[in-house]
């Protein structure tokens, strides 16, 4: 029998095992210390009022910028939206607007978007307006172009203040893969999104959104587009490129540059015996386990690539819904609710298509 460890009995009783740490030799003894009540509440609502606090100055510069932009930006679009903006009567429609305007921010912000991920979110929820007032009202391209670069400059420049480029978009070797450096597949990709977001469109131009444009858009005042045939697939296809790329760089890079997941092996823990009394206790515990089984297998089984995907599909397909109903029914004159859904419809479905695209994209390359 080897030499007892000093740790194994007290100073007074050589002989008597200490209760705290009665070990064989070689044996770890592990010592835990206690850590303050409050001290992990204190780091996390640190770090939650933190973001929440540049937030609020993120949304507050926001609004100034887009205010000063849009003032500015009167030679340049020549009242051109005036005839078709919609009269608000009251504040309450105007605390609407710019409580929605928070919720665009709030939404990337909150998501962990860095500045060029906000600027292909802003761009891509607000294109389905642009492009109605483009191709159906005979807003001027010039002034397309003008209301689009200030409502995304007004989002992403307080965005590069408060929150830099990521790794996906600083061109960290860490995310330099193959399917990502290689500009064939760049253009590719691009060009697949693209197609999508045209095909979409066109099929509703070819099938029943001219009826719908004419049943919910009172006083649309031409809807020509909607029958150029092919030759308005080729227009329509060169002006959405930009999507395309946005669509491509929001999803597909940012999900693909995710870093594989550590594998861990499972902790296997001892059952203890519970009285009778505990038995309750114990149900609720069980219950909870198999919720939270179900998360593990469901969720967080999938790779970080295909959760980062999903979730970024999700949120551009439902804000661009939301936000196509918002800017239509809200702001254009003559719009009906249903007319608003409907345009938005397409453009959220076209995103999703896009998604399951670069989800086999990622499969087939073993992203």
């Amino acid at each position: 029998m080897g030499p007892k460890s000093a740790s194994t009995a007290s100073p007074g009783k050589r002989g008597r095992p200490s209760t705290k740490a009665g070990t064989t030799p070689g044996t770890k003894v592990s010592v835990e210390v206690p850590i303050p009540k409050g001290a992990v509440a204190r780091e996390t609502s640190s770090f939650s009022l933190e973001s929440v606090l540049h937030f609020a100055l993120l949304a507050g510069s926001s609004l100034l910028l887009s205010t000063a932009l849009f003032s500015l930006s009167v030679p340049i679009t020549k009242g051109d939206l005036a005839w078709t903006s919609k009269r608000l009567d009251s504040w309450r429609d105007v605390m609407v607007l710019l409580a929605w305007r928070v919720i665009e921010l709030a939404v990337p912000w909150f998501s962990g978007y860095d500045a060029w991920d906000a600027l292909c979110f802003i761009g891509l929820i607000h294109l389905p307006a642009y492009s109605l007032l483009l191709n159906f009202y005979n807003i001027r391209p010039t002034t397309i172009i003008a209301v689009a670069t200030f409502t995304i400059l007004s989002c992403t420049i307080p965005f590069s203040y408060f929150r830099p480029l990521g790794p996906a978009h600083s061109g960290s070797p860490a995310v330099n893969r193959a399917i990502l450096a290689d500009g064939l597949t760049t253009a590719y990709i691009t060009v697949a999104s693209t197609l999508v977001y045209t095909t979409f469109i066109y099929l509703s131009f070819v099938t029943w959104l001219p009826a719908h444009l004419v049943t919910y858009f009172n006083g649309l005042p031409d809807i020509t587009a909607a029958h150029a045939g092919p030759k308005g697939f080729v227009s329509l296809f060169l002006s959405l490129l930009p999507a395309g790329y946005g669509a491509r760089d929001l999803l597909f890079v940012t999900s693909a540059s995710q870093p594989p997941e550590k594998k861990t092996e499972p902790k296997t823990t001892r059952r203890r015996l519970r009285s009778s009394d505990s038995r309750n206790e114990e149900e609720e515990q069980r219950e909870e386990s198999r919720i939270a089984s179900l998360y593990k297998k469901a969720w967080l089984g999938l790779s970080p690539a295909s959760r980062t995907l999903i979730s970024r599909s999700l949120a551009l397909a439902l804000m661009t819904l939301a936000n196509t109903f918002v800017q239509l029914a809200g702001t254009i004159s003559g719009v009906e609710p249903k007319g608003a859904l409907g345009w938005g419809s397409i453009w959220s479905l076209a995103t999703l298509v896009n998604a399951f695209f670069y989800g086999w994209v990622q499969e087939a390359s073993g992203v």
